[in-house]
């Protein structure tokens, strides 16, 4: 079900706000993203892949070795196809963005054959078609200019690429915990210490171009131990090199596409469900992202979110390094805040989460 953007306006403005691409706009259609407090439960259809959050969370792989480093924990494959014009733009609107959290951000494209279910997604050939990661002021990462864009972002898919059917592979990388002061980070194999918060989608890109750039497989794309996986954004101050394979760049000129109109695309295509889902999504909103105002406040007052860089002896199994991790799990619908001395454990709704962040923000 298409509706007219001005129809569900201001359902979608209650939805758009830490960790997931909320929505996403695949050639001037909007589509809403995977909420993993919602639509594991609703079956929602869309192009956004689905992923299995028991083990919360899970969302953010950290181990490049493991299969869920292609698109997440066990994904459930997209219910719908977004068609796209090979040429035009792919933008991606996420959750608020922990402004601690910092490190690059890549799109990927895949192609495929055949039913979706049936592929395995890591023996797809990703290509990769943006990159950002820390500017040349060696200050400016991917997620800083992602939270000063209103944590939106985007990407074009390249104009001469060969029509058919493709997974877009959108990830960050945040390397908070990727140095040696962390207990996430295992100094002998290297496996795990960066996060990579990754969304998948399905799409079908329509045009006449031939190119077939050749790509890399999750797992197989990372190495342990690759520099930019491993990188200290707290002592490093060398330029950072971006993991994963070269960028692909599309040949010769451009063309100029025609516009399309703007459409919103519904979640289940029932006036009454899509209203009832949108509810949900707006109550979710204010436990994950009141959790995520609370971190990048108490940052902006000098708190750290991530390893503590006062040690004086280095980090073991035996005796790993403290952190300070903060906030509650979103999951579970609790939101533990510190406010002036006071501590508040509360089951979040729309009203008193308002009250919150009224609060917070005062």
């Amino acid at each position: 079900m298409v509706l007219n953007a001005f129809i569900v306006l201001s359902l979608v403005t209650s939805v758009l706000g830490h960790g997931y691409v909320k929505w996403i706009g695949v050639d001037n259609k909007l589509y809403p993203g995977f909420n993993p407090h919602v639509d594991g439960q609703s079956g929602v259809k869309r192009i956004a892949f689905g992923q299995s959050y028991k083990n919360h969370p899970r969302y953010a792989p950290d181990n490049v070795l493991k299969e869920d480093i292609a698109c997440g924990s066990n994904p459930i494959r997209a219910g719908l196809s977004a068609p796209a014009r090979a040429g035009s733009n792919i933008t991606f609107g996420w959750s608020t963005w922990p402004i601690t959290h910092k490190g690059p951000m890549m799109t990927y494209l895949g192609k495929y054959e055949g039913d979706l279910d049936k592929v395995d997604i890591n023996n797809v050939e990703f290509v990769k078609i943006w990159e950002l990661g820390l500017l040349p002021d060696n200050v400016t990462w991917a997620t800083d200019v992602l939270t000063s864009n209103d944590n939106v972002t985007a990407t074009t898919i390249p104009h001469d690429i060969k029509p058919g059917k493709y997974i877009v592979r959108h990830e960050l990388i945040t390397l908070h915990f990727a140095t040696q002061d962390s207990r996430y980070y295992d100094a002998a194999a290297k496996t795990k210490g960066a996060q990579h918060f990754i969304s998948c989608f399905n799409i079908e890109v329509k045009g006449n171009g031939n190119a077939q750039p050749s790509g890399v497989k999750f797992p197989g794309g990372y190495k342990p131990g690759d520099p930019g996986i491993y990188f200290d954004i707290y002592r490093n101050i060398t330029p950072y090199p971006i993991p994963g394979p070269p960028l692909y760049k599309a040949s010769g000129p451009a063309p100029v596409l025609p516009e399309v109109p703007y459409e919103v695309v519904m979640p289940v295509g029932n006036l009454v469900e899509d209203i009832k889902y949108f509810n949900n999504m707006y109550v979710q909103a204010w436990k994950w992202d009141g959790q995520t105002f609370k971190r990048n406040l108490d940052a902006t007052k000098g708190w750290e979110d991530g390893p503590n860089r006062n040690l004086t002896e280095a980090c073991t199994s035996a005796k790993p390094c403290k952190e300070d991790i903060g906030g509650s799990n979103p999951s579970l619908g609790l939101f533990n805040i510190r406010i002036n001395g006071w501590k508040m454990k509360h089951q979040l709704s729309p009203r008193s989460g308002k009250k919150v962040m009224n609060k917070l923000l005062s």
